[in-house]
This record gives structure tokens, C-alpha cells and sequence, in this order.
């Protein structure tokens, strides 16, 4: 969704707060985020919003800049938060990142102390990338959350999880739920899981889900998985958990992706090629013993 001029003062000061975000912390964005609100509100309510944190004047003013909308980042950076986002077209100073391929750099693992997907994550064609991602960037400890929307909001993304792929995936990789908020749903018609919470009116048909989990252990990414109703279930899962980590360890990386545009996609299609003659050699062995004795 982006931020708007009240995500400080209403959101972020919510983090700060119950101590989920410190000064010190590295944060990281999933978009290149910008302030989708006018420009007047927006640098009143920051500057509100900064004296009440005990900002001094001249370090406000310096931040909000000297006319427009600030940057995003200057806020955090004031507040002694290390600000990173990440997007592909790097705009608002994001560094290239494709979500949907790309495996995080060894330098960024398990650094991040806050992961903010503030509404990318449905805009991919491959979501579950997204997910694999924020738990490889946090640390132990670290809060990951999620805006996202659940159902209606049809010309808004992609797609949208459902409530019961969230509950699995904390369950899966053993997070603290830390807050599980669907807005703009009835609480009396939706059955949510333990610890989920409802607010909004009866009348509204999109739903949005506030997320907010920790991550406790340092270990690899479980994907959740369903309809596993055999007697060789734990056989199964552990099948698709292998065959998962061989999968995520072929993405591809920004520790090997050129800057230049061309030179990106010269590699990528030589990529390609490569993963293509991988294929057709294992093809070619399955045929070749297909006809042995």
C-alpha cells in the first residue's frame, strides 16, 4: 500500500514502541517506498512525529528536505534505523532486486533485524520467493510483517495468500506470532486462526491482512505444504522439503548480476541456456535407461 503520511507517527511509532524496531536496527523494505500523500500533511506529520521521538529541529528539517515529499529513508535514518530497500527499478535509491529469482547476497543473510513487506509481495508472479526471502535476510529475533491483501482489491496485484497458507507458514518455520490483524471484514463471518483478530464493517468486500511474526531459529526456509493425507506423509514431506532447498539453491543471485542492463540479461539467458542443457540431459538419461536391459 505504501506509506502515507500517517505510517510514522501511527505504524512505525507502533514498532518503535513495543521494541520490535531500536535504533541500531537494519531494516530493509521490500519496494522502493515513497510517501503516496501530499506534500504539506506529510512533512507536518513527520515533524510532529520526529519532536515527539526527541529529534532535534535542525536534524527534522534537514531530513524532510528543503520542499516536497521526504524520502523514506531519511526518516528511518534519523531515527538511527539502517535503512535499505530493495526493487527493480531501483528508484528512491532501492538496489536491484528481483524478488521472484533472486537468492538474497551472502552479506545480507540474517543481518536484517526488520523485514517490511508493505504491500510487494502480491505484485509477484512468484510470491512464494518473497517469503523464502524475508526469513533468509532476518536474524534471529528479528520481526518480519506483511501488509497484504487477503480477497477482493481484484485490479490491486497478483495474488493473494490465503489466511490458511499464513497460519501454516508460521507453523512450518516455528515464528512468534506477534500480531495477526484482517481489517475491513466482519469478525462474525470469518473463521480465523488462533491468535487472528478482525476489525472493519460488514459492508466492505476487500480484506487486508497486517501481519507480524519473529523469527526464532537460524535454519533453512520451510515452504508450508497441504492435502498430505497418506500414511507416508512425513516420507513425502521430507521429499518435498529436499527437493525444495535443491530448487531455492538454483535461484539466481545479485552476487553474480551485472549492473548493466545488457550484460543482466546476457547472463541470465546464458543461465537459462545452461539450466536448458541440464534438462535435456537428464532427459536423455532417463531414455537411455528406459531401453537398457
Amino acid at each position: 500500500m505504501g506509506y502515507s503520511e500517517r505510517t510514522f507517527p501511527d505504524l512505525v511509532a507502533g514498532w518503535l514502541d513495543a521494541g520490535w524496531l531500536e535504533p541500531g536496527h537494519r531494516l530493509i523494505d521490500f519496494g522502493a517506498q515513497e510517501f503516496y500523500s501530499s506534500p504539506g500533511p506529510t512533512r507536518d506529520a513527520l515533524r510532529a512525529f520526529l519532536r515527539g521521538r526527541g529529534k532535534a529541529d535542525g536534524a527534522i528539517e534537514a531530513a524532510l528536505g528543503p520542499s516536497g515529499v521526504p524520502e523514506v529513508g531519511a526518516i528511518y535514518r534519523l531515527l538511527g534505523v539502517d535503512y535499505v530497500a530493495i526493487d527493480v527499478d531501483r528508484a528512491h535509491d532501492a538496489a536491484y532486486f528481483d524478488l521472484n529469482t533472486f537468492a538474497p547476497p551472502a552479506a545480507w543473510l540474517e543481518t536484517f533485524d526488520f523485514v517490511n513487506n508493505e504491500g510487494t509481495i502480491e505484485h509477484l508472479i512468484n510470491p512464494i520467493n518473497g517469503f523464502h526471502v524475508a526469513h533468509e535476510l532476518a536474524r534471529p529475533r528479528a520481526v518480519i510483517r506483511h501488509s497484504i491483501p487477503l480477497s477482493g482489491n481484484q485490479h490491486h496485484g497478483f495474488m493473494y495468500p490465503t489466511l490458511k497458507f499464513f497460519h501454516r507458514l508460521i507453523q512450518a518455520n516455528d515464528y512468534e506470532l506477534l500480531d495477526g490483524c484482517v481489517s475491513q471484514t466482519p469478525v462474525e463471518d470469518e473463521i480465523l486462526p488462533k491468535g487472528f483478530r478482525a476489525t472493519g464493517d460488514r459492508s466492505s468486500s476487500g480484506r487486508w491482512l497486517h501481519l507480524a511474526y519473529r523469527k526464532i531459529l537460524t535454519r533453512d526456509f520451510v515452504a508450508p505444504y497441504d492435502h498430505l493425507h497418506t500414511p507416508a506423509v512425513h516420507v513425502i514431506a521430507a521429499d518435498l522439503r529436499r527437493q525444495f532447498r535443491e530448487y531455492s539453491a538454483r535461484r539466481l543471485g545479485i552476487d553474480t548480476a551485472p549492473a548493466n542492463p545488457r550484460k543482466r540479461r546476457a547472463a541470465y539467458a546464458l543461465s537459462a541456456l545452461r539450466f536448458e542443457a541440464r534438462e535435456i540431459a537428464i532427459w536423455l538419461r532417463l531414455r537411455v535407461k528406459r531401453f537398457l536391459p
